[in-house]
């Protein structure tokens, strides 16, 4: 059982950056007014202003592009004898632009869209997020997909984009409360890419 799941809403204002097309002024979540995520033109999308060290090699294209609400999961551990929120995994559910369940995302990480596809990823790099005290943006390569047919056939990269949430606070993990567990709510773009060829 968790510690808490408050209520949290993060204010985005000011942190839109140019060219990114249309960002809500702020989201509620886990409750994500998702079409709001999407940008108008489609050349103005998340990848358009991802940082440079989340870039995807050339030869690969985005195929899919969706939001994730839910929590991250975090425990208290004893790590080198320093009580620590440990990450135990993300779970959220993935909507597309019509602010339809399309999947979800879990622990290891691994991303499950609707048709039973299943994408695995391992993080190469990462950079701030746009949010103030959000979880980091992400290059993940992916390490194992579905083998054929299905939307997550043959995806190569996954970006973590536009992350609003998610960070544990630095109180509540102590000798006493080792083994508790916190869900801090999240929201962010996933963004899948296939080799173009």
């Amino acid at each position: 059982m968790r510690l808490h799941r408050a209520s949290l809403v993060v204010t985005l204002a000011g942190f839109a950056l140019s060219g990114c097309g249309a960002m809500p002024s702020s989201v509620s979540l886990p409750d994500v007014h998702v079409p709001e995520f999407f940008p108008q033109s489609p050349d103005a999308g998340p990848e358009a202003t991802a940082p440079a060290a989340l870039k995807v090699p050339a030869g690969n294209k985005l195929t899919i592009v969706l939001v994730g609400s839910g929590y991250q999961d975090y425990q208290c551990v004893d790590k080198e004898g320093a009580p620590t929120w440990s990450l135990t995994g993300p779970e959220a559910t993935l909507y597309d632009s019509d602010t339809k369940q399309a999947g979800t995302h879990s622990a290891g990480p691994t991303w499950t869209y609707k048709d039973g596809t299943v994408v695995h990823g391992k993080v190469i790099a990462q950079a701030p997020s746009i949010a103030p005290s959000s979880i980091p943006q992400l290059l993940l390569a992916a390490t194992s997909d579905a083998a054929e047919g299905g939307a997550f056939a043959g995806v190569s990269y996954i970006q973590r984009l536009r992350t609003v949430g998610g960070l544990p606070p630095d109180y509540g993990c102590d000798t006493v409360h080792l083994g508790a567990k916190l869900g801090k709510q999240y929201s962010a773009f996933y963004l899948f890419y296939k080799p173009a060829t």
